[in-house]
């Protein structure tokens, strides 16, 4: 199985300096075979690169969680690490919003969970010493 998809952030609030005001994250990665929607419970790693607007690309590496929030609303949470590129060393927290209706209704259905689309946010923290 293959996931793909991408997230894209804008109005980005960073240093002026940096001229950082959007990115993109695309994903795609290979899963082993048989996974399912139960496996969205369970904790994994992931690696993501950031495509700035000005050029520039960060690898993050996340520890990813899921969250259900009240209502119907699920959040994951992805909190790491800046590996490599622009913002080295940074503490990062990716957090994705989803319906829980549409995972259900994926989940369920013949074919699968084959999309699904909701609010992103990403925050880089660097600790100045």
């Amino acid at each position: 199985m293959t996931v793909a998809g991408a997230t894209t952030l804008s109005n980005c609030v960073t240093i002026p300096a940096s001229g950082v005001k959007s990115a993109s994250l695309p994903l795609e990665s290979s899963l082993l075979a048989g996974y399912s929607c139960a496996d969205l419970l369970t904790p994994r790693t992931v690696r993501q690169v950031v495509r700035w607007n000005t050029g520039e690309t960060s690898t993050l590496v996340f520890s990813q969680s899921r969250e259900l929030a009240q209502g119907p609303l699920t959040v994951f949470t992805l909190t790491g690490t800046v590996e490599s590129g622009a913002f080295l060393e940074s503490m990062a927290i990716l957090t994705v919003t989803y319906l829980n209706a549409d995972i259900e209704k994926g989940c369920d259905s013949p074919g699968g969970l084959i999309w699904l689309s909701g609010p992103a946010t990403l925050e880089l923290i660097r600790t100045v010493t």
